[in-house]
């Protein structure tokens, strides 16, 4: 028998009823001035414990029970059976050193998620997606931002020609992967060039005017072509959204995971790329640029000239999402430094 006392309320009117309850069985009994109900304690539900503040019982006909007798309340849960999880949780939050080393555990495997699990997901899932919905992907990400960002190119067709047959030649002569869709477009984010699931290129009208020479375009392309086949775009989304996903569920809010569905033509035109990324595709379009004879010191001199304009202040938004450093520059001319080709 567990007997204990504490405070109801019937659910019909606001008032407390100071009760002296007992347990005999399955019944549960509660007694005092006005108040005489019996009940079965499997069809109560317990509040599970927060710290030492008082337990809470409710009854199927909607009454509620506080009580801040912890070693009795503790008894009924292990009457209805099922509670050892909430129990242990209590556990942990009556001593902080546990709960302060559960946290600790916690962000560790949150972390650990996000640098190597989500990753590792993201290029998983990236290579295991049907080329088709990767195509389609791709074109609906392009007709978002036709929509809303770009205006018709306004290259002659004879130009677009020329660059079309100069990348199909670099593509034959590499090994690159081809563009399914090259494309060319009018932007008023000045320079750019970016690479969409699914095998699009898009290069803009300011891009091709910007750079001094067909060679430094072709770096350009390389780099993007690399990106395109490290699958780098798709991935970047999937990493974002893992990542997105992992924090929504954390705080509980899973309705926005639907609402940032719809946001991704605009993550995709403006997520930057990681600098491993940016790393890979480098060392890809480097090594695609040597092996065709016109080396890597293009790609040195339309970043070094990228990144002293925006030192200067005067320099064009090129590629948010490939950002011009000085790393990246380095890291170049090390390579050519190793295949022994000396500054042009």
């Amino acid at each position: 028998m567990i007997t204990f006392t504490g405070t109801y309320f019937d659910g019909m009117s606001s008032k407390a009823h100071e009760v002296s309850v007992t347990v005999v069985g399955e019944i549960l009994s509660i007694r005092g001035q006005d108040v005489h109900e019996d009940v079965e304690l499997s069809i109560c539900s317990l509040e599970p414990a927060l710290g030492t503040t008082r337990r809470t019982l409710y009854t199927p006909a909607g009454g509620r029970l506080d009580t801040e007798d912890q070693q009795a309340f503790s008894a009924l849960e292990g009457l209805q059976g099922g509670k050892h999880g909430f129990r242990f949780i209590h556990w942990l939050e009556s001593r902080w050193k546990w709960a302060a080393a559960a946290a600790a555990v916690s962000f560790g495997l949150v972390i650990c998620l996000s640098v190597w699990g989500i990753p590792w997901l993201a290029h998983a899932a990236a290579f295991s997606i049907p080329e088709e919905a990767n195509q389609a992907l791709g074109k609906g990400v392009l007709e978002s931002i036709d929509r809303h960002f770009f205006k018709p190119t306004e290259l002659g067709l004879e130009d677009q020609e020329r660059i079309r047959s100069m990348v199909r030649e670099f593509v034959n002569a590499s090994g690159a992967p081809e563009p399914a869709v090259f494309e060319f477009r009018n932007s008023p984010f000045g320079p750019n060039a970016f690479a969409l699931p699914g095998g699009t290129v898009v290069l803009t009208d300011e891009l091709v005017s910007f750079v001094e020479n067909d060679e430094e375009l072709l770096g350009v392309v390389a780099h993007e072509l690399a990106h395109l086949q490290k699958r780098h775009a798709l991935r970047s989304v999937l990493q974002s959204a893992g990542v997105f996903a992992l924090v929504t569920v954390i705080v509980g809010d899973v309705v926005s995971i639907t609402s940032a569905a719809g946001a991704l033509p605009a993550l995709l035109l403006k997520s930057s790329y990681s600098r491993g990324f940016e790393r890979e595709a480098d060392d890809t379009a480097s090594r695609w640029m040597i092996d065709t004879g016109h080396g890597v010191w293009p790609m040195i001199a339309f970043l070094t000239r990228v990144e002293e304009k925006d030192r200067d202040g005067a320099g064009p938004e090129f590629l948010s999402t490939h950002p011009a450093s000085e790393n990246r520059i380095a890291r170049l001319r090390e390579l050519a430094a190793k295949e022994g080709a000396g500054s042009p």
